[in-house]
């Protein structure tokens, strides 16, 4: 049992502060979406050629899959460096990319048990490098799909996001299709909620395709969540010194009155 109960924050105060995560998250997600993708440089997401956009594409799954359960940074680095170091192949036969070339680049990365990629403490034993294992089989099934099909993930998302303009079976799609089904956590991954919007914001966004709109996606959500990462990213809202008389949340933040997450406020009296 908690030794003090925090008090509630007013609705109005509330509403405020989640308008204006929501502003941050939206002005700053603008400038900064291609490194946060961390789409390497032998990709081009402005180009207009349908090979290169589906690259960009399949290379988004892939930093998806990885990405959960993972450390930002560390995730981000080692997807550019896979991207980088196996170039096409990744994306159109990563089965053909030696599975102890992409075990080494995990441990360089890292460390040798890739601790600092994943952390797995409470999950019983498992190993960051099985993590990543079933989550490049997942991204392989997939692609061997695509090539048996005669599919391109391109037509997918076009046919759910332009014809059928239906986000909610786009997520349905990516979430229960038999190989990606392996390679997602939980029932409803947020993962893979943050892929469709990374593909509805390059669809409307950066390649203005016609009938694509941002209404249609979840990024509400995802917005707020980068609204506050980007306070702690531009050093505003950091564990040990919070740099709140420049955060432009100062004048609407009360720094929960008595405490914080990230330290002990004085008592008062």
């Amino acid at each position: 049992m908690a030794k003090e109960v925090q008090k509630r924050l007013p609705s109005e105060q509330i509403a405020s502060i989640l308008t204006q995560l929501e502003k941050e998250g939206k002005q700053k997600w603008l400038c900064r979406w291609q490194k946060h993708l961390g789409i390497p440089p032998n990709l081009n997401p402005y180009s207009s050629t349908a090979t290169e956009r589906e690259k960009v594409l399949r290379f988004l799954l892939f930093r998806a899959l990885i990405n959960q359960q993972g450390r930002m940074e560390k995730v981000r680095e080692l997807c550019l460096k896979a991207g980088e170091t196996f170039g096409d192949i990744l994306l159109f036969k990563p089965f053909e990319v030696p599975e102890i070339d992409l075990f080494g680049l995990f441990k360089n990365i890292g460390g040798e048990t890739g601790a600092q990629i994943y952390r797995v403490g409470a999950l019983g034993g498992i190993k960051p490098i099985s993590l990543f294992a079933y989550r490049i089989k997942s991204f392989e099934c997939f692609i061997r799909w695509l090539g048996r099909e005669n599919y391109t993930l391109w037509k997918i998302l076009s046919s759910y996001l332009v014809k059928e303009k239906d986000t909610k079976k786009l997520l349905e799609f990516l979430i229960g299709h038999p190989c990606l089904e392996a390679g997602w956590v939980g029932k409803d991954p947020k993962a893979c909620r943050m892929l469709v919007n990374w593909f509805i914001f390059l669809f409307r966004e950066i390649w203005n395709i016609e009938g694509v709109s941002l209404a249609d996606s979840f990024i509400i959500v995802d917005c707020l969540d980068n609204g506050a990462f980007y306070l702690f990213e531009d050093g505003f809202c950091s564990d040990l010194a919070p740099n709140c008389e420049n955060c432009p949340l100062n004048g609407i933040c009360s720094k929960y009155i008595k405490w914080t997450a990230y330290k002990q406020q004085p008592k008062e009296g």
